[in-house]
């Protein structure tokens, strides 16, 4: 009962968010003041989220419009995103070091790799190998304080996709949900009560099973490579 209450209280927070900061196509941080960087990233983050655990397509297409938002009102063309839309004392800046939450231009790669696996769209796949390229060497000059950039750069390589032909509301979703799978991402897909597990450019037998997907959760792939 607990878990429901929070879930619908983070649907309602986010439905709340999208009326009142997403007007037409500006999403503002507070009322009269323009989004930055961070804010379309995290509410890209939520709303993803939202969609992994309610199947609902709507939140699907809201990530992918305030993505696409994001890229067109920040991308830098050599790779990477601005901070602000516009320059501020004469400068954009370009950041990647987490201080302290994860960087924005860190999580975006790994939010960019999710669509690419949710929506087949190879654009974004595009963009988040142009932003890893782009900070690699900041990267490592900077080490432990671009720590989530080295997570983003794992996922690229180790981004393990659960298409669920499921009913979020059944067991076998259930399962996936309550598994804490590094760089998992979730597309829901025709409800044939099963789930196809795909990793790199290999997709697995579908599981119909709630044990075989255990099992495969707890043992995944990329941990035997």
């Amino acid at each position: 009962m607990k878990d429901r209450y929070l879930k619908d209280f983070s649907l309602k927070s986010l439905e709340r968010i999208m009326k009142s900061h997403l007007i037409k196509d500006e999403f503002f941080h507070t009322e009269g003041v323009k989004a930055l960087l961070d804010d379309y990233i995290y509410f890209a983050e939520a709303l993803i989220s939202a969609y992994e655990v309610t199947g609902e397509q709507s939140f699907l297409d809201r990530a992918v419009k305030l993505m696409d938002l994001c890229i067109e009102k920040f991308w830098d063309n050599e790779g990477g995103f601005f901070d602000t839309e516009e320059e501020t004392i004469g400068l954009r800046l370009k950041g990647i070091e987490d201080i302290p939450h994860p960087s924005a231009n860190s999580l975006s790669i790994i939010l960019l790799l999710k669509l690419f696996h949710m929506t087949g769209e190879t654009q974004y796949l595009e963009y988040a190998e142009k932003a890893l390229r782009v900070f690699s060497l900041k990267a490592q000059d900077m080490g432990i304080h671009t720590g989530y950039y080295f997570s983003a750069m794992d996922a690229y390589f180790n981004m393990m996709k659960l298409t669920i032909e499921a009913s979020p509301e059944k067991e076998l979703a259930d399962i996936v949900l309550s598994f804490s799978v590094p760089y998992m991402s979730i597309f829901y897909g025709e409800n044939r009560g099963r789930i196809i597990p795909c990793f790199k450019n290999v997709c697995y037998e579908p599981i119909d099973k709630p044990d075989g997907l255990k099992d495969f959760l707890m043992n995944p792939p990329q941990s035997s490579t």
